[in-house]
């Protein structure tokens, strides 16, 4: 089941929560609750991969590696959804998670998680842990590196994993 990409514009419109999350591969789709921006997007993105590690270590699972292909693919793709305002797996040119890891270099992507609409590390993790599709991707003890993304300007957050 996938759900089309909708703009945050229309939306707004349509009466849907405006913070949402989505994770790759089952197109789930659903809502959460941000609490007020109170890190730079750099605090943000590396406090990410420390709970990340943290809560795979509890888990059973290695610390992932932090890639700078990866944190390309993440990064670019925040910025491109904060400029568009499309929340999808799928850019506005049509570019998917895979396309755009791969055109980093990056030759074995794994999965991706995206969010939007949450201004700490640990909102952010909170939800994607409380959502059974990105809780698999962030414990899949498969996966080897990530990148993340994060763009403040509609707070857009994204994990990209690779093996």
């Amino acid at each position: 089941m996938t759900h089309a990409p909708m703009s945050l514009a229309r939306r707004a419109r349509s009466g849907a929560a405006l913070l949402a999350l989505a994770t790759i591969g089952t197109g789930a789709l659903g809502s959460a609750t941000a609490a007020a921006a109170t890190q730079s997007p750099s605090e943000v993105r590396w406090g990410i991969v420390k709970s990340v590690n943290e809560t795979r270590a509890e888990h059973g699972c290695r610390p992932l590696k932090v890639a700078k292909k990866l944190n390309k693919a993440a990064q670019g793709h925040a910025d491109d959804m904060a400029r568009t305002g499309l929340f999808s797996h799928v850019s506005a040119d049509g570019r998917t998670w895979l396309t755009r890891i791969r055109a980093t270099g990056w030759k074995k992507p794994g999965g991706e998680n995206i969010a939007y609409g949450f201004g700490t590390s640990t909102t952010v993790m909170n939800a994607w842990m409380n959502s059974p599709e990105h809780r698999r991707n962030i414990l899949n003890c498969s996966f080897r590196f990530i990148g993340v993304g994060y763009n403040a300007d509609g707070e857009f957050a994204v994990q990209d994993f690779g093996y």
